[in-house]
């Protein structure tokens, strides 16, 4: 017979913020991301197109490897908006299973393409940029200057494109970042810097004694900075001799984050995130708030065979239900349909998804 204990790898700096003005939120990529899609991806897989109805929403292509060759990808902004979508374009080359250049596309933004270079261990120390800062651009004025990127639906049409072409030869390459790493490959420091020069933002990592990260530190200006703490839990097997099981992975159950401003001396909590699990290790509800405030939960429902099914998402309210999400599986368990229901205008408005996979 096993024992399962669970043991909480407590923050006291989370324990003392919790006393003070409250607010709360989601950091971009959070530690032992919990939102990750533990499915893998299917064998010999060279294609995943979505759509909604007949218009293209995604593809995605791989290579033999399974690595992301190509991602691309709409998002509506309205009828407002010049082309209703922004389209946004990712490819990526790769050696040994190495990543060495990667196009980044963008049709109100522009284009950039970042070179990777790498230490003998293999961790990748800084990345080198190009961008068609030679174009005259004003994202800010909603005109989708680069509409015709949507265009752009396979990775040699990409290769390809004079605009492409244009940026490779047209544009200077600057040092976008650097990083540094622990003796376990754990990145420490990430500095990045802006197009001549200047360091435009520097991020900290902290790790406990089991790997976990529980601590980031974002340096804007010696003025504005921010930090995030993490807080997790870990269970401990033992059997019924008394020995210690192989750990599993601790779960992330709670992050703050705390803002500064040294102009106003004014120094806050602004984030706070709170992560349930079931028995099974499966996260059931993610819990967020902001200055002060609910801003948004997400509750989960799982299939027989372990797969989310369903998805319900209150955003600024915590009784009315905002966007529900449906999932269905093939027999492979890949998804090829997803229906979501939007309330929040008042009235149930309907869109379904549906999936497509090719093979090698």
């Amino acid at each position: 017979m096993n024992i399962n204990l669970k043991s909480t790898l407590p923050s006291i700096i989370l324990i003392l913020l919790l006393g003070d003005n409250i607010a709360f939120g989601q950091q971009r990529f959070p530690p032992n991301d919990p939102f990750q899609n533990k499915t893998e991806l299917p064998q010999k897989i060279k294609r995943i197109t979505q759509n909604e109805n007949d218009e293209i929403i995604s593809i995605k292509e791989f290579d033999l490897d399974r690595n992301l060759l190509f991602h691309y990808h709409k998002q509506m902004v309205g009828d407002f908006w010049r082309g209703k979508y922004i389209t946004m374009i990712e490819v990526y080359e790769y050696s040994n299973g190495r990543l060495l250049k990667a196009y980044h596309l963008h049709s109100n933004a522009g284009f950039s393409i970042w070179y990777y270079q790498y230490d003998s261990l293999g961790n990748n120390i800084k990345v080198f940029q190009q961008e068609n800062d030679y174009d005259d651009q004003d994202s800010l004025i909603n005109k989708n200057q680069y509409e015709y990127i949507s265009k752009i639906l396979t990775l040699n049409d990409l290769i390809n494109h004079p605009k492409i072409k244009e940026l490779e030869s047209k544009s200077n390459r600057y040092l976008l970042w650097e990083r540094s790493y622990d003796t376990l490959g754990n990145l420490c420091q990430e500095i990045t810097y802006s197009s001549n020069g200047d360091t435009s933002l520097i991020e900290r990592y902290n790790f406990d004694q089991n790997n976990n990260q529980v601590y980031s530190n974002y340096q804007l200006s010696d003025e504005i900075s921010w930090e995030y703490f993490y807080e997790y839990e870990m269970e401990i097997s033992i059997n019924e001799d008394n020995e210690p099981l192989p750990k599993q992975p601790a779960k992330l159950i709670q992050s703050v984050r705390l803002d500064y401003n040294k102009l106003n001396q004014n120094k806050r909590v602004s984030e706070i995130q709170f992560y349930k699990y079931d028995e099974k290790n499966r996260l059931i509800e993610y819990l967020e708030f902001r200055e002060g405030l609910f801003n948004g939960k997400t509750i989960f429902q799982y299939d027989g065979n372990e797969r989310v099914n369903k998805k319900t998402h209150y955003i600024r309210n915590e009784t009315e239900i905002a966007i529900n999400q449906f999932y269905e599986y093939n027999k492979e368990g890949n998804i090829i349909k997803e229906s979501l229901n939007d309330f929040r205008t008042g009235e149930k408005k309907s869109t379904e998804f549906q999936y497509k996979y090719e093979y090698y």
